[in-house]
């Protein structure tokens, strides 16, 4: 069954009915422009899906804020994620950022990307340079026709990698969602979790990045309209209306979806009339965690699922461990793509069945990145400018210095 919605963007002159019964349709929606409303051609009406099939835009399709909003809403879905193919038949300048890495790396599950030991040892290179090397890799190990030959040509066809442009323009989107949800019902609040899985305080995750990578796009003149209703401390909840909340947990992916569900059970038990105003919203997920949802408990799959909303969709892979293959320029996933490539490694060099012989060994672009926010200096700017945008307004109707919360 498909995952339940309170509420969905309908283009004008749809209803339910009409959406049920067409459901092959996609949205008829012209751009209103930059400086038009977001809901100028929505209304914010109760529709419930059962068993709604997804169709998200083509990859290469241009997507308006407004089609961008009505299709998070409506399906949880806008486009297809680029394949690899795709992204290198761009322009190389187009992916010109700079990717650090470290090739050398020792063969075991972790990844020192962040120890003085291989400090010296970074290498950088630009977003194409990457893909190009790592498909000449994954084409290598296909050539061996070796025991993971079937592995790298699936993860050559159809890898998903979120590169900075996929990534940018996943955090606008995600950022207009949330703008047209907001101007849609007036009471509404959205308080997005971040931050909850890291066991040093001090250390920034990536939920925290792409979540102040979202808030980037608000402008001045929406800080001032929806600033008091966007909450990102989970303390807020205690002392707020709850009828008229969304809470969002946010990540760029989830390949388990294990930490996630923590999240889930941590503000459930706390708040447990919140339960089903929680949902998560990522930057890509393959097809069936959007279809169907995460399940509330890891054993019990055809219990209680939490609803997932994700910009793009993963290509599916029948190799993958979790049905796709899923990394990025930001941030390398470790479970089935690192671990997977270090195996092929072990393979093409016989090292496999000898473990003596596997100590340091050379990884090839795009695995090992040194993540961004994990860099010397890197502040979570408009995370804080959140914080005190809420304050500050709330503090002004309270008619004194300091916030009540």
């Amino acid at each position: 069954m498909r995952r339940s919605l309170e509420t969905t963007f309908l283009p004008p002159g749809e209803n339910e009915d009409n959406l049920e019964r067409d459901s092959g349709a996609g949205p008829d929606i012209e751009a209103t422009g930059g400086s038009g409303s977001y809901v100028d051609n929505y209304s914010l009406t109760p529709v419930k899906f059962s068993g709604v099939e997804i169709h998200p835009a083509g990859a290469s399709d241009e997507i308006s804020p407004e089609e961008a909003c009505w299709r998070l809403e409506s399906e949880g879905v806008v486009k297809v994620a680029p394949r690899l193919d795709e992204q290198l038949a761009g322009k190389a300048e187009d992916r010109s950022n700079i990717i650090t890495y470290t090739p050398r790396t020792c063969c075991i599950p972790q990844t020192f990307t962040l120890d003085d030991l291989y400090r010296g040892d970074r290498a950088e290179l630009t977003e194409y340079e990457t893909l190009c090397q790592l498909d000449g890799f994954f084409a290598y190990v296909e050539s061996l026709n070796g025991k993971y030959a079937n592995e790298a040509k699936s993860m050559r066809e159809n890898l998903t990698f979120i590169g900075e442009k996929e990534y940018k323009e996943a955090a606008a989107g995600i950022a207009a969602s949330w703008k047209a949800a907001l101007e849609a019902n007036t009471d509404l609040q959205i308080c997005v979790i971040a931050g909850e899985i890291k066991i040093n305080k001090n250390q920034i995750k990536s939920d925290e990045y792409l979540l102040d990578n979202i808030l980037a796009n608000f402008t001045e003149e929406d800080w001032e309209e929806y600033g008091d209703r966007i909450i990102v401390d989970r303390d807020d909840i205690a002392n707020m209306p709850k009828e008229n909340l969304r809470v969002v947990l946010l990540d760029d992916w989830t390949i388990s979806g294990s930490q996630l569900r923590d999240v889930y059970h941590s503000l459930v038990d706390q708040y447990p009339e919140i339960e089903d105003q929680i949902e998560m919203q990522l930057i890509v997920a393959n097809e069936q965690r959007i279809k169907y949802g995460l399940s509330v408990d890891e054993l019990m799959g055809d219990g209680k699922k939490i609803p997932v909303r994700a910009y793009f969709s993963a290509h599916d892979s029948k190799t993958a461990k979790n049905g796709a293959y899923i990394t990025g320029f930001h941030s390398s996933v470790d479970y089935d793509f690192e671990k997977l490539i270090r195996r092929m490694l072990w393979h093409a060099e016989g090292r496999e069945k000898k473990s003596e012989l596997r100590g340091e060994m050379y990884m090839p672009p795009g695995t090992n990145i040194v993540r961004p926010y994990s860099k010397d200096g890197y502040k979570l700017t408009n995370i804080e400018r959140a914080c005190q945008c809420r304050r500050r307004r709330l503090a002004e109707r309270q008619g004194s210095d300091y916030a009540i919360l």
